[in-house]
């Protein structure tokens, strides 16, 4: 962090607080970051933008989260970014999941062996998380082992000549996803989200492996057999593209960040 920068923090940050930031025992971590917290969202407290108890919570999880950290770890070259991180959560800070997420990105900003990859642009894409989005990446993420990939289906009607040939293909829904428990996820509107926000992808590919075949086989069978708001014509077909979901770059790097 660079002098002007501790400057900025020194004119705003309560001497106390600002003290126990700087030095190095990590027991005044906690009590900096909730002197902090309340500086900057007394106000919004006393408006009712922001209620009394999720503050606390905030500072809680932080406080409990940092005890985890080696002290001979603690380091303020992220203080920053840390900073912005608690900024930036005011916006999120009534949802749990989202509050819990940016307490984790918070103190891992603080502890070196952690926080090589914390950066603003993580602390942008968690302060532009929607809190259904905020679920969907935590459950579907902590569902998954290994490859942290799992199967989606699309369901189209395809349109066949009298012999039989393709002749077109109508997209009907998207994006519905298999987690790793075998629970079906109707996500479009969410699953698009973090795809925009770099967190997930879902290529035009598909699992080959026999495992993943049969859960293919079996999503399809339930998915065309579910209403569908359209009236097929005689030569139209419901059935199945396949697809996989799988992290980023950015998003596992987000995911160990706030889940590991």
């Amino acid at each position: 962090m660079n002098p002007e920068e501790m400057n900025k923090i020194a004119d705003i940050v309560p001497e106390k607080s600002r003290n126990a930031l700087f030095e190095a025992p990590l027991r005044s971590i906690g009590y900096a970051i909730n002197g902090y917290l309340n500086l900057k969202f007394g106000d919004l407290i006393t408006i009712g933008a922001m209620t009394e108890g999720s503050l606390k919570s905030l500072a809680q999880s932080v406080i409990e989260k940092s005890e985890q950290i080696d002290s001979k770890n603690y380091d303020t070259t992220k203080l920053g970014i840390a900073l912005k991180a608690i900024d930036e959560a005011k916006y999120s800070i009534e949802d749990e999941n989202l509050r819990d997420m940016f307490a984790s990105l918070i103190t891992k900003a603080l502890d070196k062996t952690q926080n090589e990859y914390v950066s603003p642009l993580m602390v942008f894409i968690l302060s532009n998380m929607s809190p259904k989005s905020a679920i969907l990446f935590k459950n579907w993420y902590e569902s998954l082992n290994g490859d942290k990939v799992s199967i989606v289906g699309q369901l189209v009607s395809k349109t066949s000549d009298e012999n039989g040939n393709v002749q077109g293909t109508t997209m009907i829904e998207r994006n519905i996803i298999v987690n790793g428990y075998g629970d079906i996820l109707r996500e479009e509107i969410t699953a698009d989200e973090l795809i925009t926000l770099g967190i997930i992808e879902i290529p035009d590919e598909f699992l080959t492996s026999e495992l993943y075949t049969n859960q293919y086989e079996q999503l399809e069978k339930i998915i065309t057999s579910w209403p569908i708001s359209i009236t097929l014509t005689k030569n139209q077909k419901l059935s199945m593209d396949k697809r996989l979901i799988r992290l980023t770059p950015t998003g596992r790097t987000l995911a160990n960040l706030l889940f590991n």
